[in-house]
């Protein structure tokens, strides 16, 4: 995810006081879900929690594939190759090489609402505002930050959602707000699948 989309997802889904805990994030990732979810070569995995100046609970699980480093010498070469046709001011039509490795984000949104339906609309209102576009300055520019949305998924907790290029499931549930990040693989609905049952997984140990 971009600076800009990190910014305007903190903007909009958190207008209200937080709450003080420890990385509940962080946590729920090393509970050995992540296993349950990804196999065992989620075992190795490294978390790294988000920065404390951002008002919500983030933690990032990575790993490498078995075949990392031949994966790495091919995306060093895919990004050597296009930087030097930006140079040259030459067209790159190359697909980029899957990724060396997997990376598991899950953000708990720090608030508690006053209902489950206040919890949905509140992940409506974030829907609607980065479906329409937000714009948000950088060094001075004002960039548009838009984001698509796929249709709404009605069986993970109260009202959830896929947005496909950032590889964000955003969850509803119960009283609160929650939602997962996974990049890595090279078949898009394989990262939504793994993004799904890793919020069921979540929602069930609520």
């Amino acid at each position: 995810m971009n600076h800009s989309i990190k910014r305007v997802l903190c903007i909009l889904a958190l207008s209200s006081p937080t709450l003080v805990m420890a990385n509940e994030a962080c946590d729920k990732l090393k509970s050995g879900i992540l296993v349950d979810v990804f196999g065992s070569d989620a075992s190795i995995a490294t978390f790294r929690e988000g920065s404390k100046y951002v008002p919500h609970k983030l933690c990032t699980a990575s790993w490498d594939k078995p075949n990392h480093q031949e994966l790495t010498k091919a995306v060093t070469q895919y990004e050597t190759q296009k930087a030097m046709a930006k140079m040259l001011k030459q067209e790159f039509n190359k697909i980029a090489p899957p990724a060396a490795g997997y990376s598991v984000s899950l953000t708990i949104i720090d608030q508690i609402f006053d209902s489950p339906q206040d919890a949905v609309a509140s992940l409506e209102n974030t829907v609607t505002e980065l479906s329409k576009g937000v714009n948000v300055t950088v060094k001075g520019k004002v960039h548009t930050t838009q984001v698509e949305f796929n249709d709404w998924i009605e069986d993970i907790g109260n009202k959830a959602i896929w947005a496909p290029k950032l590889g964000e499931l955003q969850v509803a549930d119960n009283n609160g707000r929650f939602a997962v990040t996974v990049k890595g693989f090279s078949d898009a609905s394989q990262n939504l699948s793994k993004a799904v049952n890793l919020a069921k997984q979540i929602v069930n140990d609520h």
